[in-house]
Protein backbone atom coordinates (compact mmCIF):
# COMPACT_ATOMS: atom_id res chain seq x y z
CA UNK A 1 0.00 0.00 0.00
CA UNK A 2 1.60 3.31 -0.86
CA UNK A 3 0.03 6.53 1.17
CA UNK A 4 1.43 9.90 1.56
CA UNK A 5 4.08 10.96 4.10
CA UNK A 6 2.39 13.54 5.24
CA UNK A 7 -0.31 11.45 6.07
CA UNK A 8 1.67 8.47 7.75
CA UNK A 9 2.92 11.44 9.61
CA UNK A 10 -0.13 13.31 11.07
CA UNK A 11 -0.80 8.98 12.54
CA UNK A 12 2.55 9.01 13.95
CA UNK A 13 2.27 11.96 16.11
CA UNK A 14 -0.94 10.37 17.70
CA UNK A 15 0.66 7.58 19.54
CA UNK A 16 4.86 7.75 19.96
CA UNK A 17 4.90 4.57 21.83
CA UNK A 18 7.12 2.94 19.14
CA UNK A 19 9.04 5.64 18.31
CA UNK A 20 11.98 3.92 19.78
CA UNK A 21 14.69 3.50 17.63
CA UNK A 22 18.00 5.89 16.27
CA UNK A 23 18.76 5.27 12.72
CA UNK A 24 19.99 7.22 10.13
CA UNK A 25 17.40 9.56 8.60
CA UNK A 26 18.83 9.16 4.88
CA UNK A 27 17.17 5.41 4.47
CA UNK A 28 14.34 6.98 2.86
CA UNK A 29 15.64 10.00 1.15
CA UNK A 30 18.33 8.47 -0.37
CA UNK A 31 15.71 6.36 -2.37
CA UNK A 32 15.76 3.01 -0.74
CA UNK A 33 11.87 2.06 -0.46
CA UNK A 34 11.59 0.91 2.93
CA UNK A 35 8.12 0.41 3.67
CA UNK A 36 6.96 1.68 7.22
CA UNK A 37 4.76 -0.20 9.48
CA UNK A 38 1.29 1.24 10.31
CA UNK A 39 -1.27 -0.64 12.90
CA UNK A 40 -4.77 -0.26 11.99
CA UNK A 41 -8.06 -1.90 12.62
CA UNK A 42 -9.34 -4.28 9.93
CA UNK A 43 -12.44 -2.76 10.68
CA UNK A 44 -11.54 0.69 8.90
CA UNK A 45 -13.55 1.12 5.52
CA UNK A 46 -13.31 4.09 2.94
CA UNK A 47 -9.99 3.45 0.75
CA UNK A 48 -6.20 3.44 1.84
CA UNK A 49 -6.86 7.33 2.80
CA UNK A 50 -9.12 5.82 5.64
CA UNK A 51 -6.14 5.01 7.46
CA UNK A 52 -4.74 8.63 7.98
CA UNK A 53 -8.39 8.67 9.72
CA UNK A 54 -9.37 6.15 11.49
CA UNK A 55 -8.79 6.53 15.15
CA UNK A 56 -7.23 3.40 16.08
CA UNK A 57 -4.12 4.13 13.71
CA UNK A 58 -0.72 4.51 15.03
CA UNK A 59 2.89 3.76 13.64
CA UNK A 60 4.64 0.69 14.50
CA UNK A 61 7.96 0.94 12.73
CA UNK A 62 9.49 3.73 10.32
CA UNK A 63 9.75 6.84 12.63
CA UNK A 64 13.49 7.67 11.26
CA UNK A 65 12.34 6.72 7.70
CA UNK A 66 9.56 9.12 7.86
CA UNK A 67 12.05 11.73 9.37
CA UNK A 68 14.54 11.23 6.27
CA UNK A 69 11.00 11.79 3.60
CA UNK A 70 10.33 14.69 5.46
CA UNK A 71 13.24 16.65 5.85
CA UNK A 72 15.58 15.34 3.32
CA UNK A 73 14.07 17.62 0.67
CA UNK A 74 11.18 18.91 2.25
CA UNK A 75 8.58 17.21 -0.03
CA UNK A 76 6.09 16.10 2.71
CA UNK A 77 3.59 15.01 -0.74
CA UNK A 78 5.86 12.14 -1.34
CA UNK A 79 4.81 8.86 -1.28
CA UNK A 80 5.95 5.86 0.88
CA UNK A 81 5.30 2.04 1.11
CA UNK A 82 3.16 1.27 3.85
CA UNK A 83 3.03 -2.40 5.67
CA UNK A 84 -0.77 -2.38 7.62
CA UNK A 85 -1.08 -4.76 10.48
CA UNK A 86 -3.77 -5.49 13.01
CA UNK A 87 -3.82 -2.96 15.24
CA UNK A 88 -5.90 -5.34 17.62
CA UNK A 89 -3.09 -7.74 17.85
CA UNK A 90 -1.26 -7.63 21.89
CA UNK A 91 1.32 -5.17 21.96
CA UNK A 92 3.77 -7.29 23.09
CA UNK A 93 3.46 -8.39 19.39
CA UNK A 94 3.73 -5.20 17.72
CA UNK A 95 6.82 -4.62 19.47
CA UNK A 96 8.00 -7.75 18.84
CA UNK A 97 7.21 -7.10 15.17
CA UNK A 98 9.10 -3.43 15.56
CA UNK A 99 12.04 -5.37 16.38
CA UNK A 100 12.13 -7.76 13.82
CA UNK A 101 11.59 -5.09 11.19
CA UNK A 102 14.34 -3.16 13.20
CA UNK A 103 16.68 -6.26 12.65
CA UNK A 104 20.15 -5.03 14.96
CA UNK A 105 19.56 -7.05 17.74
CA UNK A 106 23.61 -6.75 19.61
CA UNK A 107 23.77 -3.44 18.10
CA UNK A 108 21.24 -0.88 19.75
CA UNK A 109 22.50 2.17 22.10
CA UNK A 110 21.81 1.85 25.23
CA UNK A 111 19.21 4.82 25.05
CA UNK A 112 17.78 2.53 22.76
CA UNK A 113 17.65 -0.29 25.04
CA UNK A 114 16.57 1.72 28.01
CA UNK A 115 13.31 3.06 25.99
CA UNK A 116 12.78 -0.44 23.96
CA UNK A 117 12.75 -2.21 27.45
CA UNK A 118 10.94 0.75 29.39
CA UNK A 119 7.76 -0.23 26.86
CA UNK A 120 8.54 -3.86 27.43
CA UNK A 121 7.99 -3.49 31.20
CA UNK A 122 5.16 -1.68 30.88
CA UNK A 123 3.46 -4.28 28.75
CA UNK A 124 4.32 -6.98 31.26
CA UNK A 125 3.06 -8.04 34.36
CA UNK A 126 5.42 -8.26 37.55
CA UNK A 127 7.29 -11.41 37.51
CA UNK A 128 6.67 -11.72 33.56
CA UNK A 129 8.32 -14.43 31.12
CA UNK A 130 9.44 -13.02 27.97
CA UNK A 131 7.03 -15.74 26.12
CA UNK A 132 6.96 -13.02 23.23
CA UNK A 133 10.82 -14.00 22.40
CA UNK A 134 11.39 -10.09 22.93
CA UNK A 135 14.74 -10.11 24.83
CA UNK A 136 16.57 -12.27 22.45
CA UNK A 137 15.55 -9.45 19.26
CA UNK A 138 17.67 -7.02 21.85
CA UNK A 139 20.69 -9.28 22.30
CA UNK A 140 21.19 -12.88 21.09
CA UNK A 141 23.62 -14.39 23.60
CA UNK A 142 22.29 -12.70 27.28
CA UNK A 143 19.86 -10.55 28.76
CA UNK A 144 20.07 -6.89 28.72
CA UNK A 145 17.63 -6.28 31.25
CA UNK A 146 20.48 -6.09 34.73
CA UNK A 147 23.01 -3.98 32.19
CA UNK A 148 19.98 -1.01 31.07
CA UNK A 149 18.73 -0.90 34.95
CA UNK A 150 22.55 -0.39 36.04
CA UNK A 151 22.27 2.24 33.25
CA UNK A 152 19.57 3.97 34.60
CA UNK A 153 21.12 4.85 37.48
CA UNK A 154 23.87 6.78 36.03
CA UNK A 155 24.08 10.51 35.37
CA UNK A 156 23.38 12.24 31.96
CA UNK A 157 26.77 12.41 31.46
CA UNK A 158 28.22 9.06 31.71
CA UNK A 159 24.81 7.61 29.56
CA UNK A 160 25.95 9.75 26.91
CA UNK A 161 29.65 8.61 27.20
CA UNK A 162 27.76 4.82 27.04
CA UNK A 163 25.77 5.63 24.33
CA UNK A 164 28.56 6.60 21.97
CA UNK A 165 30.68 3.36 23.08
CA UNK A 166 33.18 5.62 24.62
CA UNK A 167 32.51 3.48 28.18
CA UNK A 168 31.54 0.05 29.20
CA UNK A 169 28.68 -0.27 31.80
CA UNK A 170 31.17 -1.79 34.53
CA UNK A 171 33.84 1.17 34.43
CA UNK A 172 30.86 3.70 34.10
CA UNK A 173 29.49 2.33 37.50
CA UNK A 174 32.80 2.62 39.32
CA UNK A 175 33.60 6.26 38.62
CA UNK A 176 29.58 7.47 38.83
CA UNK A 177 31.43 8.36 42.86
CA UNK A 178 32.92 11.54 41.00
CA UNK A 179 31.22 14.79 41.34
CA UNK A 180 29.21 15.05 37.92
CA UNK A 181 30.64 18.18 37.56
CA UNK A 182 33.92 16.70 37.40
CA UNK A 183 33.21 13.94 35.50
CA UNK A 184 32.18 15.50 32.20
CA UNK A 185 35.49 17.45 31.67
CA UNK A 186 37.17 14.25 32.59
CA UNK A 187 35.85 11.99 29.83
CA UNK A 188 35.99 14.77 27.49
CA UNK A 189 39.79 14.72 27.96
CA UNK A 190 39.79 11.13 27.41
CA UNK A 191 38.27 11.05 24.02
CA UNK A 192 41.55 10.44 22.34
CA UNK A 193 42.45 7.46 23.98
CA UNK A 194 41.91 3.93 22.77
CA UNK A 195 39.12 2.34 24.91
CA UNK A 196 41.23 0.44 26.89
CA UNK A 197 43.36 3.19 27.84
CA UNK A 198 40.17 5.33 28.55
CA UNK A 199 39.18 2.90 30.79
CA UNK A 200 42.58 2.67 32.60
CA UNK A 201 42.71 6.20 32.53
CA UNK A 202 39.06 7.36 34.17
CA UNK A 203 39.80 4.42 36.75
CA UNK A 204 43.30 6.29 37.49
CA UNK A 205 41.34 9.79 37.83
CA UNK A 206 39.42 8.49 40.03
CA UNK A 207 41.73 6.76 42.70
CA UNK A 208 43.27 10.12 42.21
CA UNK A 209 40.22 12.05 43.53
CA UNK A 210 39.82 9.14 46.01
CA UNK A 211 42.51 9.45 47.71
CA UNK A 212 41.97 13.24 48.23
CA UNK A 213 44.10 14.95 45.06
CA UNK A 214 41.96 18.31 44.56
CA UNK A 215 39.63 17.89 41.23
CA UNK A 216 40.87 21.78 39.83
CA UNK A 217 44.32 20.41 40.26
CA UNK A 218 43.82 17.18 38.54
CA UNK A 219 41.92 19.30 35.92
CA UNK A 220 44.36 21.72 35.52
CA UNK A 221 47.36 19.48 35.08
CA UNK A 222 45.20 17.42 32.62
CA UNK A 223 44.07 20.95 30.48
CA UNK A 224 47.50 21.61 30.38
CA UNK A 225 49.25 18.82 29.21
CA UNK A 226 49.16 17.79 25.53
CA UNK A 227 46.69 15.01 24.99
CA UNK A 228 49.05 12.63 23.51
CA UNK A 229 50.58 12.82 27.52
CA UNK A 230 47.54 12.70 29.62
CA UNK A 231 47.71 8.85 29.67
CA UNK A 232 51.29 8.89 31.71
CA UNK A 233 50.29 11.98 33.56
CA UNK A 234 47.92 10.26 35.43
CA UNK A 235 49.33 7.09 35.23
CA UNK A 236 52.66 8.69 37.01
CA UNK A 237 50.55 10.35 39.06
CA UNK A 238 48.44 7.42 40.22
CA UNK A 239 51.85 4.96 40.37
CA UNK A 240 50.42 1.83 42.85
CA UNK A 241 49.56 -0.58 40.50
CA UNK A 242 52.37 0.45 38.08
CA UNK A 243 54.80 0.37 40.58
CA UNK A 244 53.42 -3.20 41.64
CA UNK A 245 53.85 -5.06 38.12
CA UNK A 246 57.67 -2.96 37.54
CA UNK A 247 58.08 -5.03 40.60
CA UNK A 248 56.84 -8.00 39.36
CA UNK A 249 59.02 -7.79 36.70
CA UNK A 250 61.96 -6.79 38.50
CA UNK A 251 61.92 -9.36 41.16
CA UNK A 252 62.10 -11.72 38.62
CA UNK A 253 65.01 -10.35 36.76
CA UNK A 254 67.00 -9.93 39.65
CA UNK A 255 66.29 -13.48 40.95
CA UNK A 256 66.54 -15.37 37.44
CA UNK A 257 68.30 -12.70 34.89
CA UNK A 258 70.97 -10.72 36.99
CA UNK A 259 74.83 -12.05 35.49
CA UNK A 260 73.51 -14.16 32.50
CA UNK A 261 73.60 -11.43 29.96
CA UNK A 262 70.01 -12.30 29.15
CA UNK A 263 67.02 -9.27 29.31
CA UNK A 264 63.49 -9.86 29.84
CA UNK A 265 61.19 -6.97 28.90
CA UNK A 266 57.30 -6.44 29.45
CA UNK A 267 54.94 -5.30 26.15
CA UNK A 268 55.04 -1.40 26.36
CA UNK A 269 52.61 -0.42 29.30
CA UNK A 270 52.01 -3.70 29.69
CA UNK A 271 49.70 -3.73 27.38
CA UNK A 272 50.40 -6.79 25.53
CA UNK A 273 50.51 -10.75 25.30
CA UNK A 274 54.06 -11.32 25.14
CA UNK A 275 57.37 -10.33 26.56
CA UNK A 276 60.74 -10.28 24.63
CA UNK A 277 63.55 -12.47 26.19
CA UNK A 278 66.70 -10.96 24.34
CA UNK A 279 70.43 -11.95 24.48
CA UNK A 280 73.63 -12.12 22.42
CA UNK A 281 76.23 -14.72 22.26
CA UNK A 282 80.26 -15.02 20.79
CA UNK A 283 80.49 -18.53 21.24
CA UNK A 284 78.71 -21.67 21.74
CA UNK A 285 79.09 -22.09 25.23
CA UNK A 286 78.37 -18.64 25.88
CA UNK A 287 74.82 -19.22 24.04
CA UNK A 288 75.00 -22.29 25.91
CA UNK A 289 74.70 -20.61 28.96
CA UNK A 290 72.58 -17.96 27.86
CA UNK A 291 70.01 -20.75 26.87
CA UNK A 292 69.87 -22.45 29.87
CA UNK A 293 69.27 -18.57 31.56
CA UNK A 294 66.30 -18.10 29.86
CA UNK A 295 64.93 -21.60 30.53
CA UNK A 296 64.78 -20.79 33.70
CA UNK A 297 62.08 -18.44 32.58
CA UNK A 298 59.57 -21.07 32.16
CA UNK A 299 59.08 -21.55 36.05
CA UNK A 300 57.77 -17.69 36.54
CA UNK A 301 55.72 -17.18 33.30
CA UNK A 302 52.67 -17.90 34.56
CA UNK A 303 52.97 -15.30 36.95
CA UNK A 304 54.82 -12.65 34.57
CA UNK A 305 51.79 -13.38 31.97
CA UNK A 306 49.07 -13.18 34.48
CA UNK A 307 49.96 -9.16 35.05
CA UNK A 308 48.98 -9.02 31.75
CA UNK A 309 45.73 -10.54 31.34
CA UNK A 310 44.59 -9.15 34.83
CA UNK A 311 41.48 -7.35 34.66
CA UNK A 312 42.13 -3.93 33.64
CA UNK A 313 38.95 -2.87 36.43
CA UNK A 314 40.78 -5.26 39.06
CA UNK A 315 43.27 -3.52 40.81
CA UNK A 316 45.14 -5.75 42.29
CA UNK A 317 48.23 -8.60 41.77
CA UNK A 318 47.72 -10.48 44.24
Amino acid sequence: MILAVEEVISIARRDRRFNLFEREAGRFADGAIVPVMLAASNESTGGESRYASAPDAFLVWGHHVLSGAADGDGDRHRNVPVVIVDATSSPLELLRLALATENRAGRYRWSELDRILALFESLCDPGFRDNAGILPLLEPDRDVTPQVRKYRTLSPVLRTALDAGALDVRTAERIATIDPAVIEPLVESARDLTFSRRRQYLLACRDLLDRGDPPEELLTALNSAPPVQRFDLVMKRRKPRRERMDAVVDRVRHEVLRGTGVTLQPPANYEGERYRITFEAGSPGELRRRLNAAAKLENYLDELLGILFQDPLDDTLE
